[in-house]
């Protein structure tokens, strides 16, 4: 079963660099780290 879940995030501060990581969390247990995404809002 695949899934494609979402999150908003919101209030995020603007105009500074701001970074994102993922981790999946199941009954396998945790992913390694996704890649850091970087941007400015």
């Amino acid at each position: 079963m695949a899934l494609t879940p979402e999150i908003t995030l919101t209030n995020q501060p603007r105009y500074i660099q701001l970074e994102y990581r993922i981790i999946a969390i199941n009954s396998a247990g945790n992913s390694i780290t996704s890649n850091i995404a970087a941007m400015v809002l």
